[in-house]
């Protein structure tokens, strides 16, 4: 399980640019209820658990108190279609769009490609197709994020990526508690080597980079983004862009999982591990 500290929990309002070209619909049972992994989430009021039944009707995402980005553009080239491709058994964009609504979000897709953009409506999602200048290979994530969020007041959004199958609902609620004394809270894991322990080849000789290290005991856990969720205030993310920063460097709170909860998801080989871990873990 995620390590986390304290407890509590606060929603902060976020209110989304009528004028915005949006799509999508509403509902009143979600598509996913059938097969999405039983986990239950408290409501707002503190009474029972919902499953997969978001408090929503149609009308959409315009004026909704929560919103998660998932920027899902097409053209994969390592994995191709890696967005919709099937895991498990669903489309993978399936996956992050059902637990962010069961968490209580207005789930927004940022796509540049019509097949996604119906997988993602036909699942509850809302779409907005980005510009061609935020279409590219070097389209940076929070170029999109900025150009989504940048005319909202202050609030909380949250960024999912397609390929984060491993998030519970919960997960994305406790994140927001950390939100009173932070800017940013996201998911990181330990490196599986110790990076102090890395090797280089310098003019045909095998060197080790950090040599200061000799006993493995010694050597601090040192951790790498894990890709699963970004929970982050607005303002502070805008106001960092807006002077060349990245979302990383805001005052950030990392959640720890272990290699078993998380996997990146780059070559075919990451993606038949990544099943291999979500069904061993019963998901």
């Amino acid at each position: 399980m995620p390590v986390w500290a304290g407890s509590g929990r606060r929603r902060v309002r976020l209110k989304v640019n009528r004028e915005r070209g949006l799509s999508g619909r509403g509902f009143d049972s979600h598509p996913l209820q059938s097969w999405y992994p039983s986990v239950e989430v408290a409501n707002r009021a503190g009474s029972k658990p919902f499953l997969c039944n978001p408090p929503r009707q149609p009308g959409g995402i315009l004026g909704g108190d929560m919103l998660c980005i998932i920027p899902a553009r097409g053209g994969s080239k390592r994995i191709p279609g890696k967005n919709i491709k099937p895991f498990c058994g669903r489309p993978i964009i399936e996956y992050p769009i059902a637990t962010a609504i069961n968490a209580g979000y207005d789930v927004l897709v940022s796509t540049d490609d019509d097949e996604i953009a119906e997988k993602a409506t036909a699942v509850g999602a809302e779409v907005t197709f980005r510009p061609a200048r935020l279409s590219g290979d070097w389209v940076e994530l929070e170029d999109v994020l900025y150009d989504l969020l940048r005319d909202h007041e202050d609030g909380v959004a949250c960024m999912m990526l397609p390929t984060s199958v491993f998030i519970k609902p919960e997960h994305l609620e406790q994140a927001e508690t950390y939100l009173y004394e932070y800017d940013l809270v996201y998911s990181i894991v330990p490196f599986e080597y110790p990076i102090q322990r890395a090797l280089e080849i310098v003019d045909g000789f095998v060197r080790m980079t950090v040599p200061d290290y000799r006993n493995s005991q010694d050597i601090p856990v040192m951790y790498h983004d894990a890709g699963q969720f970004y929970v982050f205030n607005v303002e502070a993310f805008c106001a960092a862009w807006e002077i060349e920063r990245r979302i990383l460097d805001l005052n950030a709170y990392g959640v720890i999982y272990n290699r078993c909860e998380v996997q990146d998801i780059d070559t075919m080989e990451d993606w038949k591990i990544a099943e291999m871990k979500y069904q061993a873990r019963g998901m």
